[in-house]
This record gives structure tokens, C-alpha cells and sequence, in this order.
């Protein structure tokens, strides 16, 4: 059957200009949105808690057909479809450490512990820093690849090794497992679309039953194609290594596009290698990143060395409406990354350490996220809000370790002098200590943070506000009066 109908517009007596319907692309877009509402609908059901073990398997498998058959849709129209804006090539420069730096992270990250083995990167020595191509393109191959050797290695070694190049006007990537190789009598069909094994007549005389497999390498085939390039195998005694060669143009080299992952893209290509990812997922049912206003939070702690009486935590589970940031342990650093892989990062004007409880407290968690996050988007925005306690907490002076990493801090004074702050924040440092820390702190982190303010909330008395004020300027720093959450 054609794909590409060709409509008339009319008998106007000139040329007629056919416009193209591509049904995989229409199937694909039309039932994208159809297709998310169900799958969240299953996995809010799978996690509502109130399920039989029968029901929540039930659901469970349900979710997971549903998503492999979104999965299969896009094989498909990519293998077979015409390009649409989607899918149009859109070819940039990278840095190929931060590139592929990222792409093993994310894999890594969900992954987890359960699964044996280690995704690594290694990049050649004698490599050019940069390449050119097509980050969903090779993303997908990546992608592809690695599912195939965790999916298909059949030995107890797991460990997959992803290595690259770009020399001499060549761009090299190369994946490689230690499994059990591949078969002899698969290797001349390796990248044969499953459409050339079976015709539609015996498809309707039902010799050779259509299947939906084995479309992985051929579609990775088909994206190195559209970027000029091919894939090469090589067989191993042990495992397998899956090369794609690219050529490179020097002269069309651009300044460098920091690379972000594209989480859907991932999900939809891999997830399925990951069975205890799902179950990981709901281990927990914490609030660790949320929404208020235009920035994301980052909620990582409930302790606090300070107890203030007027916190919101005293009288709501939340502070946005929905998300109860009471948490039910602290999150790993791989939970939280794991997170915020789970958001669109562009949606958000800046990243927020506040939550319900002191950041600080994990002061080394809190600079590893935000380098983590400066590494993937340089123009994001980090704020840390405090009690500004941190260097009594870690019994160390480390502003020095902002640089770099955090773009402003705010820090609760919310008293005029030691004794009022003690009265109405009760910290385990005491008054004269917690309230001269603070301010110390404010001086210190002036040198390494762009912006640092004093905030206080608007309950004061405006004599006291004002100064409050005065310290802030003392500090040489910015003062900002905030609204009480009630």
C-alpha cells in the first residue's frame, strides 16, 4: 500500500501540487497524547497502595504493554515514516566528554545497584576534543545499543563499555559488551528491517506471522545513514562491539551546544532493560524536587539546627498545595539526580536548595548536585536558602567550595540581635554563636557567590526591619523583606 496519498486541489487548470499524509507520522502524533494519559493512568493506579498483588501485576503489565507499543509506533515511523519537523536532522557541535559524560550518567542513574555490571566512557587520547552530529540521531543509537547488551548478553558479565573518537576527519563510537556475542546465524541480517522477512501475502496466507522485533539495529542503521555515516560489528570471544563511523567536516565546526538529555527519548528507548527501575522508583513515595512558582526545589533534608517558631513546616505537610515535603528518609544522591531526570529543566527560572529542613546539613550532597547541574545546563540558576549556620555545622569555613556552584544565597536573620534570634529560632548553637555565625557566613560568602542577601519576614515591627537592614549593609550585603507563609 502507498503510503503518501495524493489529494487534487482542485481543477484549476495548472500544475497540481500533491501535499503528502504520511499515516506513521499521523499515528505516531495523534496517539502520542492518548498514550501518555494511559500509561500515567495505569502507574497511578499500580502506585495508589491499594491494590491486591494480582491487581498491581495486572496493571503493572498493562502499563508496560501500553508503553511498548508507543515504543514500537516510533520504530516504526522512524524506520518507515516520512521526516517531519521532529525528526528533522539538526546537526551541532559537542564537547564529546560532557556529551557522552551526561548520556552514561543518565544510564547509570537508572540502572541503579540492582543490575550487575557498569556503563563506562572512555574517550581516546589522541582524540579531538569536539565532533559534530546529531544529538537525538546518535542518542538513540547509544541508547538502542546499550538495551541490546543488557538486554540480549547472556554471560554473567554486564559491564558495557561505550568509546569514542574523532581523528583525522573520522568520528568513531563504538559500543561493546562482554556477553555471548552474536549469533553466527543472525550476524548477515544484523541490520535487515523485519519488513524483508515476510510479504504481505504471507502475511495473509499466515506462513510467516508478522512480528514487531528486531527493529532496534535497523533503525539505528537508518539514523547513521541520515547522518552519512553507517554501522560496523565486529565479534568478540567475548561479546560483541558495535561501531558507528561518522564522517567529520572541520570547516563546519561550531561553538560548542551544551548537551541535555532528552528523558522521554530515553524512556521510550530503554526503559524495558530495566525492570527493577520501576520497582526502585516505588521504594519511596517522597517529594524530593517541587514546584513553587517558576523554580524547581530540591527538598533533601527534614533535620534543622534551628526550630524557628514561626517555620511553615509547623503548621502544613506543604508549602505549594500538593507536595508533602515531609520526607520518609533522606534521599540517596542517586534518588535525587534520579529526579531531577524526571523533570524539563527548561520549564524552570532557577533550582532552589529549600525544603523542609536545613540544606546545609548535607552541604557536600548540596555542592555535588548543583556541579551535576552546572555540567548539564551552564545557564541554570542554583540558589541556596539557609539559616546561614553551615560553617558551625560543618565545623569548617565552606564558602570557598560556592564557587562555581552557587548563584545566590538567602539567608533567614529574621532578628536584630542574638538574643531575639535565639527567642524565635532556638538553635543548637545558641543564640550569640548561631546569630554571629550567620553573619560571618554572609561576609565570607560575599567573596565566592554572586549574590548574597539577609531576608526577614514581614511579621517584624518595621523599627526592627529596619535594623535588620542596617546589618545587612554592614555585611555589605542585599536585604529582602519576605511575605509570611501562613
Amino acid at each position: 500500500m502507498n503510503k503518501n496519498i495524493q489529494i487534487s486541489e482542485g481543477d484549476s487548470g495548472g500544475e497540481k501540487k500533491p501535499d503528502k499524509f504520511d499515516f506513521l507520522r499521523i499515528i505516531e502524533h495523534t496517539m502520542a497524547e492518548t498514550m501518555v494519559m494511559v500509561v500515567t493512568a495505569f502507574e497511578t493506579l499500580r502506585r495508589s497502595g491499594n491494590l491486591s498483588v494480582t491487581l498491581f501485576e495486572t496493571a503493572h503489565r498493562a502499563e508496560e504493554s501500553a508503553r511498548e507499543l508507543m515504543r514500537k509506533i516510533n520504530a516504526l515511523a522512524e524506520l518507515f515514516g516520512e521526516e517531519d519537523a521532529a525528526s528533522r536532522i539538526r546537526i551541532a557541535s559537542y564537547d564529546l566528554e560532557q556529551f557522552f559524560g551526561v548520556l552514561v550518567e543518565q544510564l547509570n542513574l537508572a540502572k541503579g545497584d540492582k543490575l550487575r555490571g557498569d556503563i563506562t566512557f572512555h574517550m581516546d587520547p589522541e582524540s579531538e576534543k569536539g565532533v559534530s552530529f546529531d544529538a537525538r540521531r546518535v542518542s538513540t543509537i547509544v541508547y538502542h545499543l546499550v538495551s541490546n547488551s543488557l538486554k540480549h548478553g547472556r554471560t554473567e558479565n554486564k559491564n558495557v563499555k561505550i568509546m569514542c573518537k574523532n581523528k583525522n576527519g573520522v568520528f568513531e563510537l563504538s559500543v561493546r559488551d562482554y556477553g555471548g556475542g552474536i549469533p553466527k546465524e543472525i550476524q548477515p541480517k544484523l541490520f535487515t528491517k523485519f519488513l524483508d522477512e515476510f510479504s504481505l501475502k504471507n502475511q495473509m496466507l499466515g506462513l510467516l506471522p508478522p512480528r514487531l522485533e528486531g527493529l532496534g539495529l535497523p533503525l539505528c542503521q537508518k539514523l547513521a545513514h541520515d547522518m552519512g555515516g553507517e554501522l560496523r560489528f565486529k565479534n568478540y570471544v567475548t561479546g560483541a562491539k558495535i561501531t558507528l563511523v561518522l564522517p567529520q567536516d572541520r570547516n563546519k565546526m561550531r561553538d560548542y551546544t551544551v548537551f541535555w538529555p532528552d528523558n522521554a527519548l530515553w524512556y521510550g528507548c530503554i526503559s524495558t532493560c530495566y525492570p527493577e527501575y520501576e520497582e526502585k522508583e516505588g521504594e519511596h513515595n517522597m517529594t524530593i524536587t517541587y514546584e513553587y512558582g517558576d523554580s524547581l526545589y530540591v527538598n533533601m533534608t527534614n533535620r534543622c539546627s534551628n526550630a524557628c517558631a514561626f517555620c511553615v513546616r509547623n503548621l502544613h505537610d506543604n508549602v505549594n498545595g500538593t507536595d508533602n515535603l515531609w520526607l520518609e528518609r533522606e534521599p540517596t544522591l542517586q534518588e535525587i539526580k534520579g529526579d531531577f531526570l524526571k523533570r524539563d529543566l527548561s520549564r524552570y527560572q532557577s533550582v532552589v536548595f529549600c525544603g523542609y529542613g536545613e540544606p546545609t546539613i548535607r552541604f557536600n550532597d548540596v555542592i555535588a548536585i548543583s556541579k551535576w547541574l552546572k555540567m548539564r545546563r551552564p545557564d541554570m540558576k542554583i540558589r541556596l536558602n539557609t539559616n546561614g549556620q553551615a560553617n558551625l555545622i560543618c565545623g569548617r569555613d565552606v564558602t570557598p567550595e560556592l564557587n562555581g556552584c552557587i548563584d545566590s544565597v538567602s539567608i533567614s536573620l529574621n532578628a536584630e540581635n542574638a538574643e531575639k534570634y535565639q527567642k524565635r529560632c532556638m538553635s543548637e548553637f545558641g543564640g550569640e554563636k548561631a546569630f554571629e555565625g550567620l553573619k560571618k557566613f554572609a561576609r565570607l560568602a560575599k567573596k565566592y557567590v554572586p549574590e548574597v542577601t539577609f531576608s526577614v519576614v514581614d511579621i517584624l515591627e518595621n523599627e526592627e526591619i529596619e535594623n535588620c537592614r542596617k546589618i545587612a549593609e554592614d555585611c555589605g550585603v542585599k536585604f529582602r523583606v519576605r511575605s509570611y507563609i501562613e
